[in-house]
C-alpha cells in the first residue's frame, strides 16, 4: 500500500476554522477509502495471477510425475532446479512443459484453454 500526504494551506497565518477542518477531515477520509480500494484491487489481481500460475505449475508437475514416475515434491524440485539453472520464472518453465505436452498429444495449450 502506498503512502501519501494531503496538505491544506490558507493565505492567512492562523489555524483553520472549524468548518474548514471538517472539510479537510472529510477529504482525508475519502482519500483513505480510495487508497484502501486501490490497494485491495491490486492485491486481488495478484491473487488471481498466483492462482493461474499455480494451475499451470500443478499441470507441469503432473506431466513430470507421469514421465519420471516421481512424487509431486520431486517434480516441483525439478521445476525449481531448472528455474534456477536457466534464471527463468518457474511459471514460464511450467507453461512450456504443458504446451509441449499438449502439442505432442494434439491438445489445446494452456492459453487456448483460457489460462493466461
Amino acid at each position: 500500500m502506498g503512502l501519501g500526504a494531503l496538505n491544506f494551506h490558507d493565505h492567512r497565518v492562523s489555524y483553520f476554522e472549524p468548518v474548514k477542518r471538517e472539510l479537510a477531515a472529510s477529504c482525508a477520509g475519502h482519500c483513505a477509502v480510495a487508497g484502501l480500494f486501490w490497494s485491495t484491487a491490486s492485491e486481488a489481481t495478484g491473487l488471481v495471477k498466483a492462482m493461474q500460475s499455480r494451475a499451470v505449475i500443478e499441470q507441469a508437475k503432473g506431466v513430470i510425475m507421469a514421465t519420471t514416475g516421481g512424487t509431486s515434491d520431486e517434480a516441483f524440485r525439478l521445476l525449481g532446479d531448472q528455474s534456477q539453472r536457466e534464471n527463468r520464472k518457474l511459471r514460464d518453465i511450467a507453461e512450456e512443459i504443458v504446451k509441449r505436452q499438449a502439442r505432442s498429444h494434439g491438445e489445446p495449450g494452456p492459453r487456448q484453454r483460457g489460462i493466461p
